[in-house]
């Protein structure tokens, strides 16, 4: 089954409403934490040109945006 993949941080209420909205439309997803990898989240947030979280990723792997 395919999923969206939320990447964000602990803690954080966009990357929870995040969450919350693709529940709500009965949509599949997966939240990775990037606390406690820093490398991984600048590596992450360059390649979408953007610094903050969540960043939000289709099941095709196509890059969607953040929560707003």
């Amino acid at each position: 089954m395919s999923n969206y993949h939320i990447y964000g941080q602990e803690d954080c209420t966009f990357c929870q409403q995040a969450a919350d909205l693709l529940s709500d439309n009965a949509l599949d997803w997966v939240m990775e934490y990037l606390n406690d990898d820093a490398a991984h989240l600048r590596t992450l947030l360059g390649q979408a040109g953007l610094n903050t979280v969540p960043q939000i990723y289709g099941p095709n792997g196509g890059y969607i945006g953040g929560f707003e």
